[in-house]
């Protein structure tokens, strides 16, 4: 379960690597994921 649950995050992980932003929060949940950046409350939603 640990191996699939890290393919399954590893792309995020890699785009917060090259996109890193202190201001940025990410919520997930089964219906979609939300990236939010405090600092110009601008919400970028993708959904499943």
């Amino acid at each position: 379960m640990k191996d699939e649950l890290m393919q399954l995050v590893e792309p995020l992980v890699q785009y917060l690597e090259e996109n890193y932003d202190p201001y940025c929060k990410i919520e997930i949940s089964r219906e979609k994921v939300r990236v939010i950046r405090t600092e110009r409350q601008e919400i970028i939603e993708s959904q499943s």
